[in-house]
């Protein structure tokens, strides 16, 4: 479906809904947003186009120029969005500033666009920082080029995309859903329950996020078609004295970290991505930070078709809940 938005841009928008009730279930839509904008800096602000980014703590997406693209990210806390520039003054410069055609506050230099091809960007906005990675959202070892600490944080934030000054650009928003959010309780019993039983898919995914609420003893297991046995990655385990990954359930640690990261009171966000021959595990969801890595393991093959499991046990009880599904 091609829509004719106005001079400025126009957008090709596919508009998938999957409709899922079990527990406690939300619903997920997944679209894949294409835009245009013109050599005319001005921002086109996305949630004029029925993409809301209120709630989130970054945004991915690529984009074809040659030079002179533009994010703001706009807070309804301020009056004034920050603008991110990327390969400004001819593809030789990117920024990061308070306002808009302000003094630059963090500079890399370098040609970071290109005129034939997409390049692919996140954009991160959380723990009272402004981080710009080259690539999607991932776990892994980030590729950071602009990052600006605040002091502040950046609350329902509303992001806007421009080109101009002799530039015009495309640009496809990527992994926008209408987040379904899956709440799964377990018990002080040992026992995993897997994803698929909720009818959550993780085949062709190769990461997760979620937060959980527990003492001690979050266990997740990756389980996977191609191989029998599964993969166990321990959080607050030992009255959440060490974390740890295992090949096998209750096998040897080949990976630890000893730090309390769960807490009886508070939701506890992570990710675990097992993609690329290795497992990371990492606080926090999906961004492009690689400080909050805690656990890394590799392995000596991929693993395909995962399917996650989750348990507490061992006297601790857990609530856990499962973000940025894909179906």
């Amino acid at each position: 479906m091609l829509i004719q938005l106005n001079s400025k841009m126009e957008k090709i928008f596919k508009l998938y809904i999957v409709i899922s009730v079990f527990g406690l279930s939300d619903i997920l839509c997944m679209r894949t947003p294409r835009f245009f904008t013109t050599k005319d800096y001005g921002y086109m602000y996305l949630n004029e186009y029925g993409i809301s980014t209120s709630g989130l703590t970054f945004i991915t997406f690529q984009v074809q120029a040659c030079s002179d693209v533009h994010i703001a990210l706009k807070s309804h806390m301020k009056e004034q969005p920050i603008e991110i520039a990327l390969g400004g003054l001819r593809n030789t410069r990117s920024c990061i500033r308070l306002t808009p055609r302000g003094n630059c506050l963090v500079t890399n230099l370098g040609s970071v666009l290109d005129c034939k091809e997409y390049r692919s960007f996140t954009v991160y906005w959380g723990d009272r920082q402004i981080l710009v990675e080259k690539g999607n959202t991932t776990a892994e070892k980030s590729n950071i080029f602009l990052s600006l600490p605040l002091n502040h944080n950046l609350h329902n934030v509303n992001v806007g995309i421009s080109t101009g000054f002799g530039s015009s650009g495309r640009w496809i928003i990527e992994d926008i859903h209408c987040t379904r959010t899956t709440r799964i309780s377990t018990t002080r019993k040992y026992r995993y329950r897997y994803l698929d039983e909720y009818g959550i898919s993780t085949s062709g995914s190769n990461f997760i996020s979620f937060q959980v609420q527990a003492c001690s003893d979050a266990h997740i297991a990756l389980k996977s078609q191609m191989k029998e046995q599964l993969i166990e990655i321990v959080i607050g385990g030992c009255r959440n004295k060490r974390s740890c990954i295992r090949l096998t359930p209750q096998g040897n640690c080949l990976a630890t970290n000893r730090v309390a990261v769960l807490n009886c009171k508070e939701y506890r966000p992570f990710t675990v991505y097992w993609g690329n021959g290795k497992i990371v595990v990492r606080k926090g969801n999906t961004t492009a930070r690689k400080s909050s890595i805690f656990l890394s393991l590799p392995l000596n093959y991929n693993l395909d078709d995962v399917n996650v499991g989750l348990s507490t046990g061992f006297g601790s009880s857990g609530r856990w809940i499962i973000e940025d599904t894909y179906c």
